[in-house]
C-alpha cells in the first residue's frame, strides 16, 4: 500500500468523525427541542440529521476496501498522520456509542411526553364528558315547565 492510499484513508477517517461529530451536536439539539416541546425546529432538526446519516453511510461504504488490510502494512505519510487517523477512528467509536444513547435518551423522553399528553387528553375527555351529562340534566331541568306544582 501506497502513502496514497493511506492519504485517502485518512480523508474519509475524517469524514467520517466530522459526520459523527455533527451528529452528537445535533443529537444534544433534539433533546433540548423535545423538551422545549418545539417539534417545527425538531423536525427540520430530523431532516438534517438524515442527510448525515446518508453521509455517514456513503463514508462507511468507501472504507470498506479498507477494512480487510493488515494496519500494519500501510505506508503513512507522517508518524503524526498515522496517529491522528487511529484518535479519529477512537472517537468515532465513542461519538457512534454517544449517538445511540442519546436516540435511545430522545425515544425515551418523546414516549414519556407522548403519554403524559394522552392521559391529559383522557382527562380532559373525562371532565368534558362529566361537565356535558351534568349540563344536559341541568339544562333540561331549567327548561322545564312544572305544571302540577301549587306555586
Amino acid at each position: 500500500m501506497d502513502t496514497s492510499q493511506t492519504d485517502q484513508l485518512a480523508e474519509r477517517i475524517a469524514a467520517k468523525h466530522e459526520c459523527l461529530r455533527q451528529l452528537v451536536e445535533l443529537g444534544r439539539a433534539q433533546f433540548e427541542l423535545i423538551e422545549a416541546n418545539d417539534l417545527a425546529r425538531l423536525l427540520r432538526l430530523l431532516a438534517a440529521k438524515q442527510v448525515l446519516i446518508g453521509r455517514l453511510e456513503a463514508v462507511s461504504k468507501s472504507l470498506e476496501p479498507f477494512r480487510g488490510q493488515d494496519p500494519e502494512a500501510r505506508v503513512w505519510r507522517t508518524a503524526e498522520l498515522r496517529e491522528c487517523a487511529a484518535r479519529q477512528l477512537r472517537e468515532c467509536d465513542e461519538f457512534f456509542a454517544l449517538v445511540s444513547q442519546q436516540e435511545q435518551q430522545s425515544e425515551a423522553r418523546l414516549r414519556t411526553k407522548r403519554d403524559d399528553a394522552g392521559s391529559r387528553l383522557r382527562t380532559i375527555h373525562s371532565a368534558d364528558h362529566t361537565r356535558t351529562a351534568y349540563g344536559t340534566s341541568e339544562s333540561r331541568s331549567r327548561h322545564e315547565l312544572d305544571l302540577a306544582s301549587s306555586e
